[in-house]
């Protein structure tokens, strides 16, 4: 009996870690901002507004898992003639507040209703002009009053919140307006 009393308590504490480990590594970091009269204002990402931005959960992969970069450890590629980031001098502080700088600056053309979507994918240090400069690589979305949503990838400045570079644009195309059909009297 108390060989399953003990077994059972390992069994609780080994599923409550893993379970955790898993959460954590799994775990969207989406946030959504939204533009009130107040000002900016953020939340988590509900279900809800996931569904309609199609933004799916991360699929489980199979070996080691990537962790997140931390405010500390930052992904960096150096030159060959340097030998560590020590030697890089770097440009800009890592403010606490980048998230809502860049919210803010994305959001002042925006319609009222248009909710920003936010998931911060890694902080790196990219070299410019010779010097380090730190930035957050992000994925963004929006999602419009009328349901619609287009997103990018983009790096963020880790002070100021401004977009340095964009790629993976979506382009939507306006395909629900009325077609016209070319015929010989309509080409005169």
């Amino acid at each position: 009996m108390k060989k399953l009393i003990s077994l059972t308590i390992i069994f609780l504490v080994a599923f409550y870690f893993v379970s955790k480990n898993d959460s954590q590594t799994q775990s969207d970091e989406w946030v959504t901002y939204t533009n009130e009269d107040n000002g900016i204002q953020s939340h988590k990402t509900t279900d809800i507004e996931k569904h309609i931005a199609k933004i799916t959960p991360q699929k489980k992969t199979k070996g080691k898992r990537r962790k997140p970069a931390s405010v500390n450890k930052r992904n960096l590629t150096l030159l060959p003639d340097q030998a560590s980031l020590k030697d890089l001098e770097v440009k800009n502080e890592v403010h606490k507040e980048w998230r809502k700088r860049m919210a803010t600056n994305l959001m002042r053309f925006q319609d009222e209703e248009t909710k920003l979507l936010v998931n911060k994918l890694e902080s790196m240090v990219i070299l410019d002009k010779g010097k380090g400069l730190n930035v957050e690589k992000v994925h963004v979305k929006y999602i419009t009053k009328s349901g619609r949503h287009y997103g990018f990838h983009a790096l963020v400045n880790s002070e100021t919140g401004h977009v340095i570079r964009t790629w993976n644009r979506i382009h939507h195309e306006g395909i629900g307006h009325q077609r016209i059909k070319l015929s010989p009297s309509n080409l005169n």
